[in-house]
């Protein structure tokens, strides 16, 4: 072994520990890293890594035996016994992310079914209990329903205190009186991108509040349960005569946008369209951009 190849091996195990240092305290460095302090070890190793293969695919083994023996070195310190008890947390802690999310995906997927398709009679009301902090990048909601399906939608969302009620009726101009909203729908803003822009329609939206609708009122009630877990459910239920018929109920697992079962279309990849594929199964009919555009271009 010549002076060279020394000389070399020192330098190489130099500029080693230099990378693995630099990357491990820069990353400590950025603001808020501190929290994740278990991936700063793990940098450096990938440093280190990539030095030794950029020296090994360049010729320059000296340099490469240098940054192997700091490694080593590494590996038998007190660092190194940190280090290796990094990959073992990470990687437990993704065998049980992933046992989580199968567990979510089981709850998620329990005792749900596509809702039965059902003749509605004219004057049935919509009933969304709880939908209104769902997050899609559409229109609103209520608003949607109400101008292509021309029903009342009533929105109902619990509270400490009195639940609130609004009513939402798409009249002709004029018809609305002192509550007659601006002719315009607008996205709700509260999804992933890109939104939609405001669209103008040629009716009145009648928006005022209102009192619960009674079991003896026709209606479809969208009923939302409590969000289990990162999983949301909706049961789906017709209303008449004083009981309530179970329809149907669907699943979404917001941590792998996993819907059970599955009512999207292809093309549908939105994180929100789950969303309005609910609707349109649970209504009979066509909810959504798309649908609410074709209405206003043919008025």
């Amino acid at each position: 072994m010549n002076a060279a190849f020394l000389k070399h091996m020192a330098l190489g195990f130099l500029v080693a520990a230099a990378l693995a240092g630099a990357a491990t305290i820069g990353f400590l460095l950025i603001p808020g890293a501190a929290m994740f302090f278990i991936v700063a070890p793990l940098l450096g190793v990938a440093a280190v890594v990539g030095l030794l293969l950029l020296f090994c695919l360049t010729g320059r083994f000296g340099y490469a035996a240098g940054v192997a023996l700091f490694a080593a070195a590494v590996l038998v310190s007190p660092y190194g016994r940190l280090v290796t008890g990094s990959v073992a947390y990470a990687a437990r802690s993704l065998k049980t992310s992933s046992e989580f999310s199968d567990m979510v995906a089981g709850i998620c997927a329990k005792d749900v079914a596509a809702p039965k398709r059902t003749d509605l009679p004219p004057l049935t009301r919509v009933v969304f209990e709880n939908l209104g902090n769902i997050s899609y990048a559409g229109y609103d909601a209520a608003d949607t329903v109400a101008l292509l399906t021309g029903r009342e939608v009533v929105e109902i969302r619990e509270s400490l205190h009195a639940p609130s009620v609004m009513s939402t009726i798409a009249r002709p101009l004029g018809d609305c009186g002192p509550s007659e909203r601006a002719r315009i729908v607008e996205p709700t803003r509260m999804g992933q991108g890109p939104f939609p822009k405001p669209v103008k329609i040629d009716v009145c939206l009648d928006r005022r509040k209102t009192t619960k609708p009674t079991l003896d009122e026709a209606a479809i009630v969208l009923r939302r349960g409590k969000d289990i877990m990162g999983c949301d459910r909706i049961d789906v239920f017709q209303r008449a005569g004083g009981s309530e018929t179970l329809l149907g109920a669907v699943g979404y697992q917001h941590g792998r946008d996993v819907m059970s079962p599955d009512l999207r279309r292809r093309g549908e990849t939105r994180r929100g369209d789950w969303f309005l594929a609910m609707l349109r199964a649970a209504l009979g009919q066509e909810i959504g951009e798309a649908a609410l555009l074709t209405r206003v271009a043919r008025d």
